[in-house]
């Protein structure tokens, strides 16, 4: 970044400070070293970070939310908050249109009140960063699962603070099956045996049946094996789509439409989910927005079981997809220990009351919760994947969607169990072949997709 740049963000950082007890002596001196030195981004040295805070007073803190479920519990933990530290903490819920951009207008404008941290979809890490909307931060490792971990980091960087996720996992009816399938393969060798020999379940239609249109519910079959953007989802040289377990697990997928074949057209999430809850689907995939629709059924006398998505068979995993939302710290605030206090006191000192308070997940396992099952959709969660953090990428989701579409509504010509038993094996043989073919198709139109946005941004 050019050196005029940089004293550009110290004039807009003049500009936008708020008024609160701040002891002038030495703060603009070692901010102007600061930003200088890096261009705006923060210096690692701890003295001066240390002096910079120790001559401020902090009466007052700012934190931006958008998703409402959650206003209950910040509001709430501010307040024991203020009550430990008497520093209070002024929480306001925003749009999500234009997010970063408002932040950015307070940092360079003293018309308002700043925002000292706020809550980000882990998605957008690489944009706040580049923005210098982020700080730096210890995360505290050893609270947190990998996933909740991996999530804070971009390019080496701790850059947040992990608050709670989203994800999906399976689900099945308890009051037919007490154990939880091994793996989808059981369930397909069930289906087959299901019908006959008095194999039967009152009110049950279907034996499985998920969302198929909608790509959150279906990315776990592929998630172990996708590769875009590495460990961290922020290595645009990292580009691995179409390796022999994408293509074979892709295949499995199909297979469970040949097998136990449903219009995906009458599959959306609340149908389906309304027909488990009714007990007319066996097993189901479901995501944790809808808990308190299951806490509602269980109390009604639904017995459910929940288990981290199934793998498919001995030899192909599945990691669903985790959305994970973290609490950022704005640089340009009155405090960056006071919010980074704040922030710790947030997201894991006061966080059990989370779930009791939104019905959602906590990235630290709580592990003690009334309803059981609920450890089990922390076992989930640790063996999620994210997407990437890439920009450049940012028709990934919807690329994949379309591929997953076509795969499952594909008509194959070939079927077994239409002939002798050696014709039913050459059928089988070229329905594997024309599967394989039509998944290797959509996977790589997926990959060029993804390679030619990144060589566009890098032009």
């Amino acid at each position: 970044m050019p050196r005029k740049v940089c004293l550009k963000n110290v004039k807009e950082f003049v500009k936008g400070t708020r008024k609160r007890k701040i002891f002038a002596t030495g703060i603009m001196v070692l901010f102007l070293v600061a930003v200088l030195g890096s261009c705006g981004q923060k210096q690692e040295e701890e003295t001066s970070e240390s002096n910079f805070e120790t001559k401020a007073e902090v009466e007052e803190l700012t934190i931006w939310y958008t998703d409402s479920e959650i206003a209950s519990y910040i509001n709430q933990a501010a307040e024991a908050y203020q009550e430990q530290t008497g520093i209070s903490v002024v929480v306001e819920e925003q749009s999500s249109i234009d997010y970063l951009e408002s932040i950015n207008q307070t940092n360079i404008s003293g018309e308002q009140a700043g925002v000292d941290l706020y809550v980000l979809n882990s998605d957008s890490l690489e944009k706040a960063y580049l923005a210098g909307l982020t700080a730096e931060t210890d995360i505290g490792i050893a609270d947190y699962p990998e996933a909740a971990v991996s999530a804070c980091v971009w390019q080496g960087k701790n850059l947040g603070y992990p608050f709670y996720y989203e994800t999906s996992f399976f689900l099945y009816n308890k009051n037919f099956i007490e154990n939880c399938p091994t793996n989808f393969q059981e369930i397909l060798d069930f289906s087959v045996q299901y019908g006959s020999d008095g194999v039967t379940f009152e009110g049950i239609e279907t034996i499985l049946k998920w969302d198929v249109q909608n790509l959150y519910y279906n990315y776990g079959f592929i998630g172990a094996y996708l590769n875009l953007g590495g460990t961290y989802g922020d290595d645009e040289t990292e580009i691995d789509l179409t390796n022999e377990s994408v293509i074979q697990a892709l295949s499995f997928y199909k297979n469970l439409n040949q097998s136990l074949y449903f219009d995906a057209a009458e599959s959306d999430y609340d149908t389906v989910l309304e027909e488990f809850l009714n007990g007319k689907i066996l097993y189901t995939i479901a995501g944790t927005q809808s808990l308190s629709r299951l806490e509602e059924a269980a109390a009604n006398g639904m017995q459910y079981g929940i288990a981290p998505l199934l793998d498919m068979n001995d030899v192909l995993k599945s990691k669903a997809i985790a959305t994970n939302y973290l609490v950022q710290i704005n640089p340009y605030g009155a405090s960056e220990t006071a919010a980074k206090d704040f922030a710790v006191f947030l997201t894991n000192t006061y966080i059990e009351n989370f779930y009791k308070l939104t019905g959602k997940m906590s990235c630290k396992p709580i592990g003690n919760y009334e309803n059981a099952e609920l450890v089990n959709i922390e076992k989930a969660y640790i063996n999620s994947v994210q997407l990437p953090k890439l920009l450049k990428t940012t028709d990934y989701w919807m690329e994949l969607e379309l591929a997953f579409r076509a795969i499952w509504n594909a008509e194959i010509e070939h079927q077994a169990g239409e002939g002798t038993e050696e014709e039913d094996r050459e059928n089988q043989a070229k329905m594997e072949e024309e599967i394989r073919a039509i998944v290797l198709e959509q996977m790589e139109k997926v990959q060029q997709q993804m390679e030619l946005q990144i060589q566009d941004g890098m032009g």
